[in-house]
């Protein structure tokens, strides 16, 4: 096991004087390689010091040299050593471990035992500068971690190429005989950009996804990443990555956008994909239904195998109402509802405990009640009735997935939730690429969109906290023709409208009227 790692930071810059510096810190700097002022420099042609400068010219002997970046180097040191150990230095290749793994082999797990207080020493800074390393690590979950994985190795394969170290501080002067137009750190960004799209084959989207990948490998390299924000070589980049791909005919988002999964579909595909026997099928329509009716995000109700932080609500989290003899209510968790017939059930309630957008886990609740079918004829299914039939039939602990079967040993999965989404898509024709498990999260904004809902109130049902999901609203049919009938009336919009809200403005010429 990898020793960890802390980090103490030493001033390089060229005006610095040797003997501002402590014996330790140029015992350190010694090691690495540096030199603390151009005067003390043994070799005349290693200008490795000039970290920090950004008017000295590069050596031409040298190579490679040190990237002008910041007056201080950050050393990693392993804890549990002294300052005179030798220093760890920044590798030019990620080794191979497990998808997830801090870049520089750094202990990520958070150091709980007190600070020691008793005397100002390197252990209290080496105990902070960990802890604030793990901190940094964690801000992301781990499922996060893992998928960040990919752009970093990406980012690997690129800087062995180019020749250079994990934190662009070593730049080959190969660089500086193309006369470069852009910083050698703009240049490894969009060379990694343009690496994605040409090597790779990456959609935009992808290649934005993975640079927010590598920039989170970065900062917790402590490089400074501000400059990506303000470079405008990099924006124009990137803007010219979309344009250049939707430049080409085959490249229309549109056409890989997901499309929304209804309640009608849901309804043939349970009678002609799923088989009525099966616990498995019973839990895949449940989920279905739950997914539309709640807006749900695939992980608020799929368990994943991909993460330790599960969103998925559990037999505790859907809790039914039901009526007792003596006249009085009481709720009851999934595990024990079966004890209760359905006539007896006054409502349900959910409550996802956990979200993406919900850090904190405050949870959100939402009641419903059954609806009688004589009443609510249009409705094709009763979200109440298909939650209770799941639970009775599953049959799912507290702490257990609430669409899982302890008794067959299973949980339902995203793929499970993809698969049958699929099967119903062939049913009508469609492309069923385009279907996903958020093609129902996308249909029940739709729906609600349809029927006249305020935007805060799909924004609520679906714990948007943005207007981000205005993306996602398909407008029905019916939607549609009211629109056309206001923009074609004489009455909804017209041209004393137009005068009223330009009262003031010098619109026309009234002298030619």
């Amino acid at each position: 096991m990898s020793q960890p790692i802390a980090r103490t930071k030493v001033n390089l810059h060229p005006v610095a004087s040797p003997t501002r510096q402590s014996p330790q810190a140029q015992q350190l700097v010694a090691k690495a390689g540096f030199n603390l002022h151009p005067k003390a420099a043994r070799n005349p042609t290693d200008r490795r010091w000039t970290i920090g400068s950004s008017t000295t010219a590069p050596d031409p002997r040298s190579n490679p040299i040190r990237a002008p970046s910041t007056s201080t180097y950050t050393l990693p040191m392993p804890a549990s050593s002294n300052l005179s150990n030798d220093v760890a230095t920044t590798p030019k290749k990620l080794p191979k471990s497990k998808r997830g793994q801090h870049p520089l082999g750094i202990n990520t797990g958070f150091n709980s035992h007190p600070l020691p207080m008793q005397e100002a020493n390197e252990s209290i800074y080496i105990h902070i500068q960990g802890n604030a390393a793990a901190l940094r690590w964690n801000s992301v979950s781990v499922e996060t971690q893992k998928q960040y994985g990919t752009p970093f190795r990406r980012y690997t394969e690129l800087i062995t190429a180019m020749g250079t170290n994990l934190t662009m501080t070593e730049i080959p002067m190969a660089f500086y005989r193309t006369n470069p137009t852009m910083t050698f750190h703009e240049t490894v960004i969009v060379g990694y950009m343009t690496y994605l799209r040409s090597n790779r084959n990456c959609s935009p989207n992808t290649i934005m996804s993975y640079v927010s990948g590598l920039l989170f490998y970065l900062k917790n390299m402590n490089v400074d990443t501000s400059f990506v924000a303000d470079s405008r070589a990099i924006a124009e980049a990137k803007k010219g990555i979309f344009q250049l791909w939707r430049a080409q005919p085959e490249n229309n988002a549109a056409d890989s956008a997901r499309v929304p999964f209804s309640a009608d579909m849901i309804i043939r595909t349970i009678a002609k994909c799923l088989t009525s026997g099966s616990r498995k099928d019973l839990a895949l329509g449940a989920a279905m239904k739950f997914g539309l009716t709640f807006l749900a995000r695939a992980s608020e109700y799929l368990k994943s195998n991909e993460t330790t932080r599960h969103h998925h609500i559990t037999g505790k989290d859907v809790a039914f109402e039901v009526s007792l003899p003596s006249g009085t209510t009481k709720f009851v968790s999934a595990s024990k509802v079966k004890h209760y017939p359905f006539s007896a059930v006054r409502k349900l309630v959910v409550t996802p405990r956990d979200s993406k957008n919900d850090p904190d886990g405050n949870g959100h609740r939402f009641p419903y009640v059954p609806k009688p079918r004589s009443q609510f004829p249009n409705d094709l299914y009763c979200i109440v009735q298909s939650m209770y039939e799941c639970a009775c039939s599953l049959q799912p602990g507290d702490d257990d997935p609430f669409f899982s079967c302890p008794i067959e040993n299973w949980h339902l999965t995203a793929d499970d939730m993809s698969e049958t989404l699929k099967k119903g898509a062939r049913l009508y024709g469609f492309n069923e690429q385009r279907f996903a498990p958020h093609s129902l999260r996308i249909a029940g904004a739709s729906a609600m969109a349809a029927n006249g809902a305020p935007n805060w109130l799909i924004q609520l049902a679906g714990r948007w906290r943005t207007d981000q999901f205005l993306k996602y609203i398909r407008l029905s049919t019916e939607a549609f023709q009211q629109s056309i009938t206001a923009i074609s009336s004489c009455t909804v919009f017209n041209s004393d409208d137009i005068r009223m809200w330009n009262a003031g403005v010098d619109l026309i010429h009234a002298e030619k009227f």
